[in-house]
């Protein structure tokens, strides 16, 4: 049995140095008809596995030390109606309405009338049954280095484990990897963690925003566009490892268009040099997060995060029956 499997449910690491390598987490049953005072036990860190033979181990020793994992029970109907939403894996999950993305939300405007200026128009970028995730028009120039930005917002000393739900939940291939852990101090997981911070780009949010952040994440990215690429066989894949990401093309289709779903995948080619690419929130290597290039129409796979300055595409996210109920009349194909 592997702590990796369903995310550590049946095997979890909790062992401690310190202590002794058997530690239990007991089973709610009988390990057997001989011995009714001991139980079946889970060794979560030396053998990984089932054991069954614990009669040496009853319920009232001292030794070894006993852990519990507590379960709850919960309806299924009240946990589709309030909990199934909140699943890590329905953050991004199947995509719906995928002939709509690009088009502009008319309804939808930030709360700060200045950010609301500084995006312009809002376009429907990627929705699932449960979450609907609307992009900016315009590209917002930071003024500054991505270090210098994540440096002066506090995320200097943090590391992977400081990066917040929303950042994970979203960059999932690299939570799968160990990306978020403690020991994860590379400067591409910093910036990862300011750009997601929910608190540092709230303004682009209005009442109905679960959440907004600074650009959408690689692998939100890839799923809208590969969404929509389908009929044209154009798509990216990804690969992660615990401290960087890949992408990769299919042969001979390397390039992204102005006029694809309006501009949310490559928006129009600025004069200026620092306003020609625009950071997504997934790290690249261990200098440098990914980045949408508008010159060259690509993913951008080289240089490190403090040699230019880029821009943002602020991103909220508002649940799919607020947005069907309150903006998707609103849309409009232009």
């Amino acid at each position: 049995m592997k702590k990796s499997y369903n995310n550590g449910i049946y095997y979890f690491n909790l062992w401690d140095e310190s202590k002794s390598a058997t530690d239990w987490c007991p089973l709610s049953s009988p390990a057997d008809d001989v011995n009714k005072d001991s139980l079946v036990g889970l060794v979560p860190y030396t053998r990984g596995r089932l054991d069954f033979n614990v009669d040496t181990h009853s319920y009232d020793e001292t030794y070894p030390v006993f852990y519990v994992r507590p379960i709850v029970c919960i309806k299924t109907t009240v946990f589709k109606e309030k909990y199934e939403e909140t699943l890590e894996s329905n953050y991004i999950g199947e995509a719906i309405n995928a002939e709509k993305y690009g088009q502009k939300v008319n309804g939808y405007t930030s709360q700060d009338t200045a950010a609301q200026e500084e995006a312009g128009a809002w376009r429907l970028f990627y929705q699932n049954k449960y979450y609907t995730y609307l992009i900016s028009d315009n590209l917002v120039p930071t003024g500054d280095t991505l270090q210098n930005l994540y440096t002066s917002a506090g995320w200097g000393e943090k590391t992977g484990a400081d990066v917040s739900k929303i950042g994970q939940v979203l960059n999932r291939m690299l939570k799968d990897a160990g990306g978020f852990t403690s020991s994860n101090t590379n400067r591409n997981i910093k910036a990862v963690g300011y750009l997601t911070d929910p608190t540092q780009w709230s303004k682009y949010a209005n009442a109905d925003v679960e959440f907004a952040i600074a650009s959408p994440s690689i692998e939100l990215y890839a799923k809208s566009f590969n969404e929509t690429s389908k009929k044209a066989n154009r798509g990216v894949t990804i690969e992660v490892s615990a401290d960087s990401t890949k992408y990769i093309y299919p042969t001979n289709e390397r390039i992204l268009q102005v006029e694809y779903n309006h501009g949310i995948y490559r928006h129009k080619i600025y004069e200026h040099e620092d306003q020609n690419a625009w950071w997504l929130v997934s790290p690249l290597n261990v200098g440098n997060v990914c980045n949408v290039d508008d010159n060259m129409g690509c993913l951008y796979e080289f240089g490190s995060i403090p040699e230019a300055h880029r821009c943002l595409r602020p991103m909220v996210c508002i649940k799919t029956s607020v947005f069907q109920n309150k903006y998707e009349s609103t849309l409009v194909d232009e």
